[in-house]
């Protein structure tokens, strides 16, 4: 008995050894406490062989301190229902679970995977069963850093250890295939929720991050299809981001009858973003009448959007005295927050928000309710855009052609923006070639595409010279339409990702400004620059308010993060001799480590650096910080940057609303090296040729 006692004492403190760091700290601390019941049992029973008789040789009074308070202890100890120890015991093992399950979910949520994978890994090494929580979790990891195939990987094991999916499971899966525009798979998982072996009905939660993909996407049949099945198959009710969801896209595809109905169908919902949508598309097919209705019908939504929200407020700040669960109930009705295009959307489902932030918390309704504010601000922006179009065109209509030749006009310049906006997820090689914007290497010709659509600049001179200036990550394209507004002597070039920015939101905008010196690609800018823009084309890349791969700027993982050395690699080659790089962003610490990135970056020998910093250009700019000869600069860049206009981004504006008001810059050039750059002597210095062209058009 002795021996297996030392043997269990040693194997639970080589155990205790293994047990390192904080995260740690439970079970270490009940392995202390068994060494501690064992270390007392050996004592007791040491103690019992120096004396085997019972008695004290000296004397009786010393005996009686001695002998109670070791028998008793023994004999309480053996007096322990085996069932109360278990009970204990599984107490304990629902503790460590819970707490490994909240690792996993912050760490995922932060986009730190191989840390998730670690608390996940722990739960199976402890011999832990993991739950269904567990592994939505961890599959919510996965699709945050855009690993969507270790995500679906995740999800068959949860299944094929006999652990049902929950609707959440289902929907964290289903968004990480939205985030990467597989729709197809989307929607597949959409319909295995309703399998035989699911039984599991999708919740609104689930079909406004199904709409949300289509959105992203322009996938305007299936979110028709989708929710035309939302009452009748599921009976889930529409909310706010539905309705304005399903008529964007509805318009988008011009199906603005049917947008019509929709909207008046679904009266009291929506935040006013179907009403915009619906004006916008109407206005540019030359429907004055249906979009003048629309922007009437967005003031009313308007006004009740905002005396809800005023309401809510109000009945919020009077729960909050009463007690935090009224508050959580009276805060936030819809749980909606605002989308980075400004779309108002539903919560993601990620149960990890709700344990970091505290549902129905002061600081979330404060930033519901900064959100809804700024969202509706942009709709007004959007209204006014329209409307000053619809002013232009009823002046031409008096004045011409009439309102049956304003709507052929209209429809005719639109079909001109659309021209000009390629989808670049879907040309490649020869399908490429075939579109008539392509070289024979299959890489875009800036020269085709905007002489497509303007044939009167071929008679200005030779179209090759104007400079190229590229914008990565356009947004919704506020800012390049209004550079493209204010220096028409440079074409511009909007490059993003998501669908209904790209050839939705930017094009709208285009169109509504006349824009002819403006083209518009939707894809990915990794593959775009490598693939499809051509060596020494551009004059400047320009990025604005890039996303760090960590929403702190921190050591993140995600796949989806865009600016690696790889990317600075492809910008170097596409940007032609002594082009820029401008990168915005209003976090200090990121775009330090950006910075960073971009110093370490040398030619094929090693000994030149990509990129440099013209000295001469910006010697009396502000400096942050400099790293390896190239500064980070500090303010707002300026025409030399490629900022011509002073006009802020959606994000710009959001940020400044949550007083996030500092920024910061790089502006760094291409390194003239190896024969790269003419004789100095024969070619201008390309700031000063820019200049005199400014010049010569002001003149004119």
């Amino acid at each position: 008995m002795q021996d297996s006692l030392q043997e269990r004492l040693r194997e639970l403190q080589e155990k205790a050894k293994e047990m390192g760091g904080k995260d740690m700290k439970r079970a270490r601390a009940r392995v202390y406490k068994s060494i501690g019941k064992i270390m007392s049992m050996i004592e007791a029973r040491e103690q019992k062989k120096e004396d085997p008789s019972g008695e004290d040789k000296q004397g009786g009074e010393e005996k009686k301190q001695k002998k109670p308070t070791k028998s008793v202890n023994v004999e309480k100890t053996s007096r322990v229902p085996p069932e109360k120890s278990q009970r204990a015991n599984k107490k304990e093992e629902k503790k460590r679970l819970q707490f490994l399950n909240k690792k996993i979910s912050l760490h995922g949520q932060r986009k730190q995977l191989s840390k998730a994978l670690r608390f996940f890994q722990t739960i199976q090494d402890e011999g832990l069963k993991p739950t269904d929580y567990s592994y939505t979790s961890i599959i919510n990891a996965y699709v945050r850093n855009g690993d969507i195939a270790g995500a679906a990987r995740m999800f068959e094991e949860m299944k094929s250890k006999g652990i049902r999916p929950n609707v959440v499971t289902f929907t964290t899966l289903m968004k990480g295939y939205c985030t990467v525009g597989e729709m197809g798979e989307a929607n597949k998982v959409l319909e295995d929720m309703s399998k035989e072996g699911s039984r599991i009905s999708p919740n609104i939660r689930t079909i406004n991050t199904f709409l949300r993909g289509c959105v992203r996407t322009g996938a305007v049949r299936e979110a028709v299809s989708v929710f035309g099945r939302m009452r009748g198959e599921w009976d889930v009710g529409a909310d706010d981001s539905t309705v304005d969801y399903v008529t964007r896209l509805m318009s988008q595809g011009l199906m603005l009858a049917e947008a019509r109905e929709t909207l008046a169908q679904h009266g009291d919902l929506g935040t006013g973003a179907g009403q915009v949508g619906l004006a916008q598309m109407a206005a540019l097919v030359g429907d004055v009448k249906m979009s003048r209705k629309a922007l009437e019908d967005f003031k009313l939504v308007k006004n009740r959007v905002l005396a809800r929200r005023a309401e809510k407020g109000a009945g919020a700040g009077a729960g909050a005295g009463a007690g935090a669960g009224a508050g959580a109930g009276a805060g936030v009705k819809t749980k909606n927050v605002e989308d980075d295009d400004g779309q108002v959307r539903d919560r993601e489902d990620e149960d990890e928000e709700d344990e970091e932030e505290g549902a129905g918390s002061k600081a979330k309704r404060a930033s519901v309710a900064l959100f809804l504010k700024h969202h509706i601000s942009e709709l007004e922006r959007e209204a006014t855009a329209v409307e000053d179009y619809l002013d232009q065109l009823g002046e031409r209509a008096a004045g011409a052609a009439g309102a049956g030749g304003i709507a052929e006009q209209c429809s005719k310049f639109l079909l001109q923006c659309y021209s000009r906006t390629l989808f670049m997820h879907e040309i490649g090689g020869q399908e490429g070639m075939r579109s008539g914007y392509f070289n024979q290497d299959a890489r875009l010709s800036w020269e085709r595409i905007f002489s497509s659509s303007d044939s009167s600049r071929g008679a200005s001179g030779d179209r090759s010279r104007r400079p190229v200036r590229m914008e990565i990550c356009s947004g919704s394209g506020e800012w390049i339409v209004e550079q493209a507004k204010t220096e028409q002597a440079s074409d511009w070039v909007s490059l993003e990702i998501r669908h209904d920015r790209s050839q939705q939101q930017t094009v709208v905008k285009m169109a509504l400004s006349k824009l002819n010196n403006l083209a518009v690609l939707a894809g990915d800018a990794k593959l775009v620059l490598s693939r499809r823009v051509p060596t020494e084309s551009l004059s400047q890349v320009l990025i604005n308010f890039p996303e760090p791969p960590l929403w702190s700027g921190g050591d993140g993982e995600s796949t989806l993060h865009l600016l690696t050395a790889d990317f600075f690699r492809s910008a170097h080659r596409v940007l032609e001799a002594g082009g820029s790089l401008t990168i915005l962003s209003d976090n200090s610490r990121y775009i330090a480590s950006v910075l960073a990135t971009l110093a370490d970056l040398k030619d094929e020998e090693g000994n030149e650096p990509l990129f440099v910093d013209r000295r001469e250009l910006t010697a009396d700019w502000k400096r942050s910080q400099v790293v390896r000869d190239l500064p980070l600069f500090v303010g707002l860049p300026g025409e030399v940057c490629g900022h011509f206009a002073n006009s802020g981004s959606y994000f710009d504006r959001l940020w400044s609303n949550g007083m996030h008001n500092k920024r910061f810059y790089i502006f760094v050039h291409k390194n003239a090296t190896k024969g790269e750059v003419p004789d100095k002597k024969k070619r201008k210095n390309k700031v000063q040729q820019d200049q005199e062209r400014r010049v010569k058009r002001s003149k004119s």
